[in-house]
């Protein structure tokens, strides 16, 4: 069955697709822009009653917030959504700090602009500039070393785990 994944933007859909060929796993992916646990309660209620989900996973990017305001947020989300089996995960930064630890980057989560360092990385390595979108995000993340990234990011492995998990 399918899993319902709710992201923030273009490049955390092109991520999550990505991610999902990879692994397997059937996802719908719902973008929720903005910062609104409200709407993102309301996008996910809309979903639910169209069709039935096996889980909800949402993920929100923690970017400059502390990690506990991000939580907060994401616990009304979850107190907000009518479902048995729904999860949260914080990205930590973003998801280019995800596709930077599965290029074997130490400390990925803890870079400031991770989508900055990873279009350092990716001109370093002779494949380019970096250009947030959703079909750059897809690539890189069928790309990944699943291996090195779960061990480089233990965000990333939570999330691999919440999308394997039956």
């Amino acid at each position: 069955m399918t899993c319902l994944v709710v992201a923030e933007g273009e490049s955390d859909e092109g991520f999550v697709k990505g991610l999902a060929k990879k692994l397997g796993v059937e996802v719908k992916v719902l973008k929720t822009r903005g910062n609104r646990p409200d709407k993102a309660i309301r996008t996910v209620k809309a979903a639910l009653a169209a069709q039935d989900y096996s889980k909800v996973v949402v993920l929100k990017d923690q970017h400059e917030s502390s990690e506990e305001a991000v939580r907060k947020k994401l616990q009304i989300i979850i107190a907000g959504v009518q479902h048995k089996h729904v999860y949260a995960v914080i990205v930590k930064r973003a998801v280019e700090a995800w596709i930077l630890a599965g290029m074997g980057i130490h400390g990925a989560e803890s870079i400031e602009k991770p989508d900055d360092y990873l279009d350092t990385v990716l001109k370093q390595r002779g494949r380019g500039s970096y250009i947030k979108s959703f079909e750059k995000t897809r690539q890189l993340a069928e790309e990944i070393d699943l291996q090195v990234a779960q061990k480089l990011s233990p965000t990333l492995r939570e999330f691999i785990d919440r999308l394997r998990d039956p």
